[in-house]
């Protein structure tokens, strides 16, 4: 009896030992593939139109403008830098947090190392662009943003969040939900520069005083954008929230969306994050197919409109992200977060719910692309290819991130 218990215990040591060691390699494979797509799209954003006109340059010209930082740079480019890294920084961590304590270390080190190389070369290649302004002083802000990704996984993988969540792979359970409400707020938030003065409150309030505002379709938009919050609220706290602590996080959202610069308060948005937290309740009981239904019609909704047609045929812009790179970077980083979140939201609970990264990369990207097809026939909108891509890229990370969980295989949700 003694013996078969202890080969018993010896068979359960081999199976947990390699069911982790599967999770590790697992987790390693699949953040190397999203970590090297992430790299990508930086190179992408910062050498965008790429058109190099070779230069003559001196080896001292080089190195003075490496160690000047007196470069002129704006405050957006300065913010722009400093999220364009952070994503480098989040899942570059996220794949070496499952190794042991003095391997991590060193390995956090190369990673800050390649980080800081990476961004210097980048800027460099930007000084045989004429359309780009290269500063080293836009390195130093990618490296912020590479260490506050790190330091975001380091702070979900420390042993006292790991006793909340009573889970060894916090960063892996939380880490989209993370993410998801961070896009949410930083949409509410963005550019995140507070301003303590009366202008600047009377300035966010005055929207307030429009009630004309007020549009049934934006109620709703924002009303489903609210109750998605809350959701993803849940699942990054380890304990439940009642209902009385949304009610003072709602009034903590709203009090920095008013000291932050270049924010207006917004009826539809005041009114729906109220409603969400009432009706929350009747929300949660919504099945989880019910929900992928709801979320694609919203998304097709949010694409066409306010569903005014056009005179004339626009054209497909098949070039990535050129209008994003091309136009305002404070607008248009503003209504990336707002985006992110809802293409995230719903590669999530596609993905809860059927289980199969290839079906959700499908449904998603050809909905996206039907959206965008269809704007070439609307006013206010421009069809380009950016929103696929951006919603094919989300559907396979997050279903990486959700995969490498060793729970991830017994996890079946049926309603919100």
């Amino acid at each position: 009896m003694k013996k078969q218990l202890l080969n018993n215990f010896k068979q359960g040591i081999v199976y947990h030992g390699l069911r982790i060691t599967s999770v590790v390699n697992g987790l390693e494979q699949n953040m190397r593939l999203v970590l090297f797509i992430v790299s990508i799209l930086i190179a992408y954003g910062s050498l965008f139109p790429f058109q190099f006109v070779m230069t003559d340059f001196q080896g001292t010209d080089i190195l003075s403008w490496l160690f000047t930082f007196n470069q002129r740079t704006t405050r957006g480019d300065i913010l722009g830098n400093i999220l364009l890294f952070l994503p480098l920084g989040f899942f570059g961590a996220l794949g070496i947090a499952s190794y042991e304590r003095t391997k991590r270390h060193w390995l956090t080190f190369l990673l800050i190392g390649v980080g800081v190389f990476y961004a210097i070369l980048l800027q460099a290649l930007q000084l045989f662009l004429p359309s780009r302004i290269a500063s080293s002083l836009d390195a130093v802000a990618n490296l912020i943003g590479l260490l506050l990704g790190i330091v975001v996984v380091k702070i979900m993988a420390t042993k006292k969040v790991s006793q909340w969540y009573s889970s060894e792979q916090v960063s892996l359970k939380i880490s989209i939900p993370v993410m998801l409400c961070a896009c949410w707020l930083g949409f509410h938030w963005f550019p995140f520069i507070p301003s303590l003065t009366w202008a600047q409150i009377e300035f966010s309030l005055r929207p307030l005083y429009h009630w004309h505002l007020l549009s049934p379709f934006l109620l709703a938009d924002k009303f489903i954008a609210w109750s998605l919050f809350w959701f993803f609220i849940d699942k990054a706290f380890p304990f439940p929230i009642l209902n009385r602590y949304r009610w003072g996080l709602l009034l903590l959202i709203l009090f920095f969306q008013l000291v932050f610069v270049r924010n207006l308060m917004d009826l539809n948005v005041l009114f729906a994050a109220i409603l969400s937290i009432i009706f929350i309740n009747q929300v949660r009981r919504i099945r989880i197919d019910y929900c992928v239904v709801i979320l694609l019609v919203w998304l097709f909704a949010r694409g066409w409109y306010p569903f005014a047609l056009s005179d004339n045929v626009q054209d497909f812009n098949l070039t990535p992200f050129s209008i994003f790179l091309s136009g305002s970077m404070w607008m248009n980083s503003y209504l990336l977060f707002e985006n992110l979140f809802c293409y995230g939201a719903f590669c999530y609970f596609c993905f809860i719910w059927l289980r199969d990264w290839g079906w959700v990369a499908l449904i998603s990207f050809f909905s996206l692309l039907i959206i965008e097809f269809g704007q070439m026939w609307f006013i206010h909108d421009t069809a380009e290819l950016t929103d696929p891509l951006i919603i094919l890229f989300l559907s396979y990370g997050f279903s990486q991130l959700i995969l490498s969980h060793p729970s991830s295989s017994k996890t079946i949700v049926t309603s919100v």
